[in-house]
């Protein structure tokens, strides 16, 4: 689905994403404590335009099969923020080439096929 120019809030509960989440122009995802989030194989999170992404765990986000899914992605000016999160099963768990603000805290990736987590031209 599409976040822009408006808030979406995922807590307290268990998700499937059939779908690329992408957050974007305004747009911002807030993804609170006690929630399981499983995406389907080459879906994830992509963040762009002046989106922004919140997430305050303690958070599990992994894939709904077999298949790895594919990972967050923050790209161009977006601010971030991420503490107590597991990230499991995903192609790359964090990809930052944004020059938004960007915090990680107590992230833990599991099982990640290609990166972990890659920062580009990022301030922390």
């Amino acid at each position: 689905g599409l976040v822009r120019h408006q808030s979406l809030v995922l807590s307290n509960n268990e998700y499937m994403a059939n779908a690329t989440i992408i957050i974007m122009e305004g747009g911002s995802l807030h993804i609170g404590a006690n929630t399981n989030i499983s995406f389907a194989p080459n879906c994830g999170i992509l963040v762009s335009r002046s989106g922004m992404l919140t997430i305050v765990g303690p958070s599990l986000l992994g894939s709904s099969s077999p298949d790895y899914w594919v990972g967050i992605l923050l790209h161009n000016f977006n601010d971030t923020y991420i503490s107590d999160a597991v990230i499991r099963d995903v192609e790359s768990g964090i990809i930052s080439n944004s020059t938004g603000h960007l915090s990680i805290d107590r992230v833990i990736i599991e099982n990640a096929s290609y990166n972990g987590i890659e920062l580009e031209s990022s301030s922390t």
